[in-house]
């Protein structure tokens, strides 16, 4: 609707799919309503490139400082902006590095499915980080978050 402004617009792993991601931003900016917020979420850094972002057509990966650069072009201030899945960082980055030295299957997704108790033990080390997000930035991750407001 022509207009239209919002209290809250979520992008949850959109924004690394728009080849121009600072008009996107500048768009998000100006959809929002004064005192509104914009939560994004992320992929981190480059290196971390796999088939996996190339078969979700990935244009890029970010880093704090490219999110940061990306807030100051519009009128919106941050309230929040640190990595995340940083319990699981080493472990993917060791995972993906392997991968490169020792490829297993090429143009495939590194997605796959954990047994379920496995799963669940994961599960409750990610949601411990939501606890610390509260008070603590991470100095790095597999993906960053980022709230702002207007």
């Amino acid at each position: 609707i022509a207009g239209q402004k919002y209290d809250v617009i979520m992008m949850l792993d959109v924004l690394e799919h728009i080849k121009n991601d600072a008009a996107a931003v500048q768009k998000m900016a100006t959809l929002l309503n004064t005192g509104g917020t914009a939560i994004l979420t992320v992929p981190a850094f480059s290196f971390l490139w796999t088939d996996h972002d190339d078969l979700l057509h990935h244009c890029r990966r970010y880093t704090v400082k490219r999110i940061r650069t990306l807030a100051e072009g519009t009128n919106l201030h941050v309230e929040k902006l640190s990595y995340f899945n940083f319990f699981f960082f080493l472990p993917i980055l060791s995972f993906r590095l392997l991968r490169r030295i020792f490829p297993i299957r090429s143009g495939k997704s590194d997605f796959f499915m954990m047994p379920k108790p496995l799963n669940s033990l994961l599960r409750f080390i990610f949601s411990l980080e939501s606890y610390f997000l509260r008070y603590v930035n991470f100095p790095v991750g597999t993906s960053i978050v980022c709230v702002l407001k207007r």
